[in-house]
């Protein structure tokens, strides 16, 4: 018997699937490799969340920390477990008086996205201006305590 009086080949098939599309580059400045960080500058960012987006999601606090600090540059942070021992990390940082936003990501071979958390955190410090106010966002609630722990010299 061959392929041909099987009936119901094509479910075992793949299907081909279109490429994705590809990312918008048109607004692309600069491209650096340091240290295996990559690193990327828009002249033009993506809009960023208003303050009613944020509250409505639960981010009342964020919210308020954006609103009460205007002139502060904005430092967005995430982890991320792709796979086990290939993690990533990626950082978006905004200046407030310049339309343009620095992204920043780094692969972290680790088992786990916590260790990738705190490598976005970390990676938002080094890239972030040190002479200015910045608002650290980040969805991971136990990094952001231990930082809090350091602070205050509890850890």
């Amino acid at each position: 018997f061959g392929l041909s009086k099987q009936p119901h080949i094509n479910r075992f098939l793949l299907h081909r699937q279109p490429p994705p599309p590809a990312l918008p580059n048109d607004n692309l400045v600069h491209k650096s490799t340091d240290m295996g960080i990559q690193g990327f500058s828009y002249s033009i960012s993506p809009e960023e969340p208003k303050y009613g987006d944020l509250v409505l999601h639960g981010c009342q606090e964020a919210a308020d920390l954006l609103r009460d600090h205007p002139e502060a540059w904005r430092v967005y942070t995430d982890g991320s477990g792709l796979h086990i021992r290939h993690n990533g990390a990626a950082v978006i940082i905004v200046d407030p008086s310049d339309p343009g936003a620095r992204v920043f990501s780094h692969r972290i071979r680790e088992d786990s996205s916590y260790p990738a958390e705190l490598y976005a955190l970390l990676l938002a410090l080094k890239k972030s201006p040190r002479d200015k106010k910045i608002v650290l966002l980040s969805d991971c609630s136990a990094a952001l305590q231990k930082f809090h722990s350091i602070v205050q010299g509890t850890c």
